[in-house]
């Protein structure tokens, strides 16, 4: 299958999350939200999923879209682990 490389960026203070697909000759925005992790994110290790981090737990985000997939609640998570997904 084709790879495509994506990549976060987080600024304005972690107030926005942004998601950019790495083309030529220039990156193509995928999606931006506002206050979409609380620190930071985390690919898995095969790109399926986005993990967010937040006070109360994790969220996992999926697809084109990053459309919610689950949540794990676990107060004050700093590290997550994948099995290859």
């Amino acid at each position: 299958p084709d790879a495509y490389d994506q990549y976060s960026v987080i600024y304005e203070s972690g107030g926005k999350t942004a998601i950019y697909l790495n083309t030529n000759p220039e990156p193509t925005l995928l999606q931006e939200r506002e206050v979409w992790t609380e620190t930071y994110v985390q690919w898995s290790p095969l790109g399926t999923y986005l993990a967010t981090f937040h006070p109360r737990g994790i969220a996992l985000w999926v697809g084109d879209k990053f459309t919610q997939f689950m949540r794990f609640s676990h107060n004050k998570v700093q590290c997550i682990s994948f099995s290859p997904c």
